[in-house]
């Protein structure tokens, strides 16, 4: 068994990507830089039939006596059982795959030491033994879902453990300009994965996080980065597929830093995707390995993975259901 951790680094206009590896693990730290000017606008229109569903919990990382919460979106706070924008938006983009996701409810965590992760702590978050010597314990493993935390800082936003560096305190970053960077577990099967993500943002408005989101729920579910498939990382299999080689200039959702197509609003070539599914497209192949590795995947060992089936009515449901409007129409 072996573990990988898969995490974007990059500072684009508009979502042109940089990458930067890390040393110690494979490394894709997600980060998108814009003018707050710039808004993703979709048009969901098409309605894929939902065969899984995928569970979700946010966990807010808030310092020990509960405040300065690490922003969701450009505020620091947030209501309990509020939907975000970005959820509709990182649903529909899943709804390609046939998959909905659910959001559970959103955890506080108050924990100052947690609100900025070195490298080695966040791993401790991943390996579920993240201990600090104040502050709340970690959170526990949600049943059947994923977990993502949303940190004012880690590895991928420069963070190395001194004071200066990172994001939080950085007092020289215009008003104008937003980022997010974020991180996940690789979740092939046959790999060491609890499920979880880290997320960092500051400035981007909610809608803006989908994509950035998206990805990393793609690497939770053992989904590689394009390029590097390309180059012959993949080793095959249902949960690993090895596909032929993708262009640099097709969309996709799973290209890494700084490589692939930028986001085009005006773009609308498929009828049976919206403009938002075609930029953050993902082959058949991706599809089935999402679902592969999403049925496997048992962060909380019951037996039940984070993707479950919706079952379909039977052919006598649908039938018993049907029997009321003909009997009324037999009177």
């Amino acid at each position: 068994m072996s573990a990988i951790i898969f995490e974007k680094n990059s500072e684009p206009i508009g979502w042109i990507e940089i990458d930067s590896l890390w040393a110690g693990s494979v490394a894709l730290e997600c980060m998108h830089k814009v003018t707050l000017a710039l808004s993703l606008v979709t048009l969901p229109v098409f309605s894929a039939t939902i065969t899984h569903n995928l569970n979700v919990q946010i966990v807010q990382v808030f310092n020990d006596a509960g405040g300065d919460g690490a922003p969701i979106a450009s505020s620091s706070t947030f209501s309990p059982g509020a939907s975000f924008l970005y959820q509709p938006e990182v649903n529909e983009i899943w709804e390609q795959a046939g998959i909905q996701v659910t959001y559970l409810p959103t955890v506080s965590w108050n924990n100052t030491e947690a609100q900025r992760l070195t490298t080695s702590e966040r791993s401790a978050i991943y390996g579920d033994t993240y201990t600090s010597t104040t502050g709340d314990p970690l959170p526990n493993i949600p049943t059947d879902a994923l977990q993502i935390f949303f940190v004012w800082d880690h590895p991928g936003t420069g963070y190395d453990g001194t004071v200066n560096s990172g994001w939080k305190n950085d007092t020289g970053f215009p008003n104008n300009s937003a980022q997010n960077a974020g991180n996940a577990q690789l979740g092939i099967e046959g790999f060491v994965s609890n499920g979880r993500s880290v997320m960092a943002n500051r400035g981007f408005a909610t809608e803006q996080l989908s994509g950035t989101l998206a990805h990393e729920i793609g690497h939770a579910l053992g989904l590689r980065h394009v390029d590097e498939i390309n180059m012959g990382a993949a080793t095959g299999g249902p949960g690993d597929p090895d596909f032929s080689v993708v262009p640099l200039t097709d969309n996709n959702l799973m290209w890494s830093a700084g490589v692939g197509p930028g986001y085009d609003g005006s773009q609308d070539n498929d009828p049976n995707l919206t403009i938002l599914q075609e930029n953050e497209f993902l082959r058949p192949e991706q599809v089935a390995a999402a679902i592969s590795n999403g049925l496997a995947l048992d962060p909380d060992g019951n037996g039940i993975g984070v993707l479950q089936p919706i079952p379909e009515p039977s052919a006598l449901l649908l039938l018993l259901a049907g029997l009321p409007a003909l009997m009324r129409r037999r009177r």
